[in-house]
């Protein structure tokens, strides 16, 4: 069943939408908590993050990455791999120089199960991207503050014979 949103048809399962299920740390979705930390549930943090992944590999990342793409003027590279367990997800870590740089944390940007490909920065912190035939281009501010992303373009196979 194809859902739609703003008239673009979402295959279930391949929407990027923002990461952030609940997890173990407690964590919901819009970045608040369940009460599994401590804190009142339903309370939000002072701004919605990116969820962090702290079991980064103490390797280059060209070891763990799928694709790399370093930001053009800025210590950051946005990373595709599937090594921390939650799937073929796209990454941003910081304080990078290039693939041989070792990496001490990660934030998830995506939560898909489509795959991520064809990144590429612009200068004003934005990150663009495809998953399953949609190009998206979503804010990326070194705060980690999330941002949804927006359709860039949407890719179609009609007239192509598999």
């Amino acid at each position: 069943m194809l859902a739609s949103v703003g008239g673009i048809a979402i295959l279930p399962g391949t929407a990027p939408g923002v990461a952030g299920k609940t997890t173990a740390t407690g964590t919901d979705e819009r970045g608040g908590n369940d009460g599994r930390n401590g804190d009142t549930p339903g309370e939000q943090n002072d701004r919605d993050e990116y969820p962090r992944v702290d079991d980064v590999p103490d390797e280059p990342i060209a070891e763990y990455a799928t694709q790399v793409a370093m930001h053009p003027n800025q210590r950051r590279a946005a990373l595709t791999t599937a090594r921390f367990g939650d799937g073929f997800q796209l990454y941003v870590v910081q304080r990078v120089q290039d693939s041989t740089s070792v990496a001490d944390t990660a934030w998830r940007i995506t939560e898909t199960d489509g795959i991520v490909a064809g990144m590429e920065w612009t200068v004003d912190n934005r990150l663009r991207y495809d998953v399953n035939f949609t190009r998206y281009e979503r804010k990326l501010p070194p705060s980690h503050k999330q941002f949804e992303p927006d359709v860039i373009e949407e890719f179609s196979l009609q007239g192509v014979s598999l």
